[in-house]
């Protein structure tokens, strides 16, 4: 994981972690430390959507055991996804639904 960090940071980009998590107070949770999102973050799907809006920098987000999310709050599951991938890069770490990318300075 460190050697993945280095990559990415040498890049100019943020590396987050968000997984394994099943359930909508979990899911908040990680985020909103994950990506250190402010204090007034509402922990809900519009409130994230506005958290977004105001992320500063470039961000990959590693995604580990998503079906476990999709299975339990499929919901949530896809708006939550739906809304990061519309701001930051998005690596499902399983393979299960997520995409492959390479990421470079000038991404």
């Amino acid at each position: 994981m460190s050697r993945l960090r280095q990559r990415v940071e040498d890049a100019g980009w943020r590396l987050a972690r968000v997984g394994p998590v099943t359930g909508p107070a979990a899911l908040h949770d990680v985020l909103a430390r994950e990506l250190g999102l402010p204090d007034w973050y509402g922990r809900n799907l519009d409130a994230l959507a506005d958290c977004l809006h105001g992320l500063e920098g470039h961000w990959v987000l590693l995604w580990t055991d998503w079906p476990a999310l999709a299975h339990h709050h499929p919901r949530l599951a896809r708006v939550a996804r739906d809304l990061l991938e519309a701001r930051v890069v998005v690596v499902d770490v399983d393979g299960a639904g997520g995409r492959s990318h390479r990421i470079t300075g000038d991404s």
